[in-house]
């Protein structure tokens, strides 16, 4: 039962994970760089906005 609900998961788990182990294998977002919440909400947009960017340039 388990594993037949792990099934149907998989596909969505994967679409939701993938950016976040790009931006930490890719872009080094293991931790947070700064203290306070602006700073870092600002600094993981940046990052957001690079991997978007990257995924616009392999789609062209």
């Amino acid at each position: 039962k388990q594993r037949q609900k792990n099934r149907r998961l998989t596909p969505i788990r994967a679409k939701v994970e993938r950016p976040f182990a790009v931006l930490k294998r890719c872009y080094g977002w293991v931790r947070v760089r700064y203290v306070g919440l602006a700073r870092n909400a600002a600094h993981l947009w940046q990052l957001r906005t690079a991997f978007n960017l990257q995924l616009v340039a392999l789609r062209a």
